[in-house]
């Protein structure tokens, strides 16, 4: 007998192996990931018996009273995800129409103001549509780790191989970063556009503590004679690796540090591959066109995700403020 209901505080370790198991399940999904402060999160799980066979973590705050069901600050991808779905295609499709109605018909009444970003690996949206949602898509960039090293770099432009070759034959030096650098080359990227950073150094360094406490994350740092002039870095699961935040420094000069966000970038795909042993680097996408050239031509394959969103007349105000901050991204330039 199948039922929905919340996963219970005690279930949370059959939950986080659950994700792990699942093709579109991310560390995003697991349990640890969805504490956030200002955020309270439940998941929905439907059973057969004692079995999890598909869930959805709900994390829901609030703006000016306003209740928003939406993903936390740097949580890309939500939504739900599933076992394994035994059968011929058109069964396997229809016992996911099936529960991914289910999880629409509990999820559209969740709030005034519903959006929630998918898994790139998610792609059947129609009972979401079919009750009242808008599917609105953006893009990604993701590189197959299991091929080799040679035909991942032949890939790639020619133009982000020489950045690479220069950044080494100026001497740049890539090693392990701390939070405290990568915090502080993010918040410089914003300083050179003189923009406001979306998220506050504290929100930013709880964040990326979380994972690294975790051994879930890896943070690089580019130097020049030991000074930070880049960084990137990456969380994971057992699958995937997802690029999640960089920056440069604000006051090298263009030809000191010409190449060396590249060089993080390629530095963090190779650990992906060769150290942690991940089929998929993630570049996580953006829509803003200079971040997108960065990330195209490292030689990905251009990917799509969705996300699926339903608002009331009032939560219209609240949307136009999150569209704001959601112009802003906080990767490398």
């Amino acid at each position: 007998m199948h039922e929905i209901r919340p996963i219970e505080k005690r279930e949370l370790e059959k939950w986080d192996h659950f994700v792990e198991n699942s093709i579109e399940g991310t560390v995003f999904h697991k349990s640890f990931s969805l504490c956030h402060e200002g955020y309270e999160f439940e998941i929905l799980a439907l059973f057969s018996n004692d079995e999890i066979i598909a869930g959805m973590p709900l994390t829901i705050t609030k703006r000016f009273g306003l209740k928003l069901a939406i993903n936390p600050p740097l949580t890309p991808y939500l939504g739900i995800i599933f076992g394994n779905v035994h059968g011929k295609y058109c069964t396997q499709l229809s016992f996911r129409k099936d529960v991914s109605n289910m999880f629409a018909k509990k999820v559209r009444d969740l709030a005034p103001y519903v959006k929630y970003g998918f898994s790139y690996r998610f792609n059947d949206f129609q009972p979401f549509i079919w009750n009242g949602f808008s599917c609105l898509i953006s893009y990604t960039y993701t590189i197959d780790l299991r091929r080799t090293l040679d035909e991942i770099v032949k890939d790639m432009d020619k133009s982000r191989r020489n950045d690479i070759k220069y950044a080494l034959s100026k001497g740049v030096q890539i090693s392990n970063g701390t939070s405290i650098e990568l915090i502080d080359l993010v918040t410089q990227t914003f300083m050179r556009k003189k923009q406001k950073p979306p998220y506050d150094q504290n929100t930013l360094k709880r964040y990326i503590e979380k994972y690294l406490e975790r051994k879930k994350a890896r943070i690089l740092v580019a130097r020049i004679d030991d000074d930070p002039v880049a960084a990137g870095a990456i969380v994971f699961d057992c699958k995937q690796a997802h690029y999640v935040l960089g920056g440069i420094d604000h006051h090298a000069q263009e030809k000191t540090c010409r190449g060396a966000a590249s060089l993080v970038q390629f530095e963090l795909i190779k650990c992906a591959k060769n150290d942690l042993g991940l089929e998929v680097f993630d570049f996580e996408g953006s829509m803003n066109p200079d971040i997108e050239l960065f990330f195209r031509k490292f030689g990905g394959t251009l990917t799509p995700k969705y996300t699926i969103f339903k608002r009331g007349l009032i939560s219209s105000i609240i949307e136009k403020g999150l569209k704001a901050r959601s112009k802003i991204k906080t990767r490398l330039p």
